[in-house]
């Protein structure tokens, strides 16, 4: 293959790789759609935190300036005003790069309108640690973070810091609207050394316990094993009846006569599950009750069969 045809098979694969994930993960621009009108009708009837979960999944689906912009406008109504402001600015990015100006403008306003309702937060580091690990509630943050003023939404924030061989350190702030909070994680203590002393060793549950998830596991066991005679004995007789009135002879059948066997088929193969599972509890049972604290008990297990033998 010459590297012309090579480059075209390249480009070729290339574009159906970028079709499948399209179609895959492409837009969905009816779906975003719908999902943006009925967000406009929840916000409209004062359900506003649905509403901007409607405009948050319609973006999803498809990236729409409008769709930016009035996420923004829902999410301020919440008090969200960090995320808000990102709205905006996301929606005034997108607006100018498709040359709609106008709605960018009005994007930015809106944006500049939060910036002094804006609580930033900001971390630093007390002492270096290594290994040091900080999070915001469930984000990492990192170097370049520290020592910025992130805006957040307010509302508690939950700060975390942890190091190999160190004691965990969480501190909680509440950030209000227009505020600046500084928080210094401070030098981590060592943690304790690990106890090199034997691991203490399983205690086993008294006796009553024992006994009594032997008994009740036995009494499911008998329970099912009972039910199992019943449902064989009765696919017996349905068996048995289809054979009367000459409804049956020998494996030729009339319409009823077949309808009696597939019904005694059916409760014959109830009947053998009911039998397993109920012969399995019993078993379950037995070893449990003869295992229990008082007893001692040892399993063998042979090729064909499974031996219990003790001291009582």
């Amino acid at each position: 293959m010459s590297r012309r045809q090579l480059a075209s098979f390249g480009a070729f694969t290339v574009w159906v790789l970028a079709s499948l994930c399209r179609s895959a993960y492409g837009d969905d621009e009816a779906g975003a759609r719908v999902l943006y009108q009925e967000a406009h009708k929840l916000v409209a009837a004062g359900e506003v935190a649905k509403g901007c979960a409607k405009f948050e999944e319609s973006l999803k689906l498809k990236e729409n300036v409008n769709a930016r912009f009035f996420l923004g406008d829902c999410l301020e109504k919440l008090g969200k005003t960090a995320s808000a402001w990102s709205a905006f600015l996301s929606a005034a990015s997108k607006a100018a790069a498709d040359g709609e100006e106008e709605k960018a403008s009005e994007a930015r306003q809106r944006a500049a309108a939060l910036e002094p309702k804006l609580g930033r937060l900001v971390i630093k580091i007390g002492a270096e640690t290594k290994g040091l690990s900080v999070t915001r509630g469930e984000v990492r943050v990192g170097k370049a973070q520290l020592e910025t003023p992130v805006p957040l939404d307010p509302g508690p924030i939950t700060i975390h810091a942890t190091a190999p061989g160190k004691r965990a350190w969480h501190t909680t702030v509440t950030l209000v609207p227009g505020s600046v909070i500084t928080v210094t994680v401070p030098a981590l203590e060592d943690a304790p050394p690990t106890s090199d002393a034997a691991p203490a060793a399983w205690e086993r549950p008294d006796e009553g316990h024992w006994r009594a998830a032997a008994m009740v596991t036995g009494g499911v066991g008998v329970t099912l094993f009972a039910a199992s005679m019943f449902v064989g004995w009765s696919a017996r007789s349905r068996f048995a009846e289809s054979n009367e009135q000459g409804r049956c002879i020998a494996d030729r059948c009339d319409a009823l006569g077949l309808t009696m066997r597939d019904e005694a088929r059916a409760r014959g193969n109830v009947a053998t599950v009911l039998f397993a599972i109920g012969t399995s509890a019993i078993l379950a049972g037995s070893v449990l009750y003869l295992a229990s604290p008082k007893q001692r008990v040892s399993v063998g297990l042979g090729p064909t069969s499974l031996v219990l033998w003790g001291r009582f």
